[in-house]
């Protein structure tokens, strides 16, 4: 048995060519229990091996985790790659190109699963912030310098949550303490200002946070 990513899912690999596919969104964990262990009324799931047992929960009203098992490279490459590319594993030089592609708004083009894989609504908006750029400048728009910043603190993001999860739990679409991400109306935690939100649709087309003080050229509108 092997683990790899695929974006945001986890890969499980198994004899005969086998595969089980696992994204956690939001509120999904797993834990390495005893074997045996039982995860009471949040579990989804439990895989029983050898040396212990991994469990899958859930603790939201609305379930959205899921599973799938899938035969073969080609058919799980089919199901579910993007192609987007992945973020950690590409250059400036092509994370460049590829971001400014299309003439699109930042937020749409870091969150697009075609365009970069596994950076999401959470990390986007952990990026901006730190980035101090607005969810809704355009790509056309940015310099070099910007386009930098963004690649760098990308890569420290998600490098910083690869690093944190424990032989106990994984937790991929939150990227730890967050700055803005899911704070509406509470402080930014870089300036202490409050937090602004816009819903799915509004601006961008995914529900959007952000510091007017620390990206204040932003123009998206509470």
């Amino acid at each position: 048995t092997g683990t790899r990513r695929l974006g945001k899912r986890l890969i499980l690999t198994f004899d005969d060519d086998l595969f089980l596919v696992i994204h956690l969104m939001v509120a999904g964990r797993l834990y390495w229990l005893d074997p045996g262990a039982k995860g009471g009324k949040n579990q989804l799931a439990a895989l029983d091996f050898e040396h212990g047992t991994l469990l899958l929960t859930e603790a939201a009203s609305k379930k959205r985790a899921s599973l799938w098992v899938v035969r073969g490279e080609e058919q799980l490459l089919a199901d579910h790659d993007r192609g987007g590319l992945e973020p950690l594993e590409i250059d400036l030089a092509t994370f460049s190109a590829r971001l400014t592609e299309q003439n699109r708004t930042l937020k749409r083009a870091l969150t697009m699963p075609a365009i970069f894989s596994g950076i999401g609504n959470a990390y986007s908006d952990e990026i901006l912030l730190h980035a101090k750029l607005s969810p809704v400048k355009r790509t056309g728009q940015l310099s070099d310098d910007e386009i930098e910043q963004v690649w760098t603190i990308a890569h420290q993001q998600l490098v910083r949550n690869r690093s944190r999860p424990s032989r106990k739990t994984t937790r991929t679409d939150v990227p730890g303490r967050t700055y803005v991400y899911d704070r509406w109306r509470l402080a930014c935690r870089r300036c202490s200002d409050s937090v602004l939100f816009s819903p799915a649709g509004q601006v961008t087309a995914r529900s959007t946070y952000w510091c007017p003080r620390c990206q204040p050229t932003s123009t998206v509108t509470a």
